[in-house]
């Protein structure tokens, strides 16, 4: 049992751990948390009711002492707290446990403990996610390190309710060293994600994120993968429509087919003059799209660009058009003499 002494005395240091301004604090809720702790309820909480702490309502979220002990970091708290027989897997209203937040905010001491008093490593919140999930998210290296070498085949697989899984997340968030680390663990990962959900390299390339898009290609992902979900695009679709020129270039290096189309015909150029995206309208020409060419409907890149007003990109494509015309012509006339 702890004394009345050392529960004002963890109160103090948690009270004090709030007002340093370089503690970072859970969803921008420094003042919630200020006002909290001066609340009779956590203070009751703490000094009162440590032995049986009931859940504790904030703002419906449903968080106990330990939740937010575990997410900034308060080890000593954290091991008080278990030793006062708190319900080590109490969920907040996001069905997410102290380990999750503990994860969340890269605290490997806060995990060490939860990992010695039991805590479940596969449990999973509302949305799915494990506390890998979180870890890889959030891009907390040295907590994925931890994970990986305990228990790191059982959740490297886990999925959300979305289908992700934690390489997903890292890549989507642009982790790159942690994906990088998630591969060296088990490389067979590269190969998950079919249709739906959108692959690694998919989300990588819809954000943007150079350096990931660059470790997945390296690992063997694949340009030529096709997103359902997507209308049928491909990481060039993506990165043409989402007006990210520099991951362009790494796929167009990566031998990305440029003529590809979705399920309406489109191809990048399409979708790149459709968007006014002048500067991948001309990385897509010089590496050989074709300006004329239609979609399902019949519609080419240069009108689309017409369509939607884009007349700096309708004028490349035009002249582009031109010019192509005027070396075919020439290069017939040439060549004809030959011929006949």
């Amino acid at each position: 049992m702890i004394s009345a002494a050392r529960r004002l005395e963890i109160l103090k240091y948690v009270v004090r751990s709030f007002w340093d301004l370089s503690t970072q604090n859970r969803r921008g809720g420094k003042l919630k948390w200020k006002g909290f702790l001066r609340s009779k309820s956590a203070v009751q909480a703490l000094l009162n009711g440590i032995d049986n702490v009931r859940v504790i309502e904030t703002s419906k979220s449903k968080e106990i002492p330990l939740h937010w002990a575990a997410y900034l970091g308060f080890r000593e708290l954290v091991t008080a707290l278990l030793e006062s027989k708190v319900v080590l897997e109490q969920p907040n209203e996001a069905r997410e446990t102290a380990l999750h937040l503990a994860a969340q905010n890269g605290s490997t001491e806060v995990l060490e403990v939860l990992q010695k008093a039991s805590a479940n490593l596969e449990v999973q919140d509302k949305g799915g996610r494990t506390v890998l999930h979180h870890a890889a998210l959030n891009g907390r290296l040295e907590v994925v390190k931890l994970l990986l070498m305990d228990t790191g085949q059982m959740l490297i697989g886990m999925t959300d309710r979305n289908g992700f899984t934690a390489l997903h997340l890292a890549a989507h968030s642009g982790e790159a060293e942690v994906v990088k680390m998630l591969l060296d663990f088990r490389p067979s990962v590269a190969t998950q994600g079919t249709d739906v959900p959108p692959n690694a390299l998919y989300l990588a390339v819809r954000s943007g994120n150079l350096d990931v898009v660059n470790v997945l290609l390296k690992a063997g992902f694949h340009t030529k993968y096709v997103h359902v979900g997507d209308n049928g695009a491909t990481a060039l679709h993506v990165a043409a429509k989402h007006n990210h020129p520099t991951v362009v270039r790494v796929l167009l290096e990566a031998h990305a087919d440029v003529a590809a189309r979705d399920f309406s015909g489109n191809s990048a150029l399409h979708l790149a003059a459709r968007n006014g995206h002048r500067e991948i309208v001309m990385l897509l020409l010089e590496a050989g799209a074709k300006a004329s060419q239609g979609n399902t409907n019949g519609e080419s890149p240069r009108q689309f660009a017409a369509r939607f007003k884009h007349h700096d990109v309708e004028d490349i494509l035009k002249t582009h058009t031109k010019r192509k015309a005027s070396t075919s012509g020439s290069g017939l006339f040439k060549f004809g003499k030959k011929r006949v």
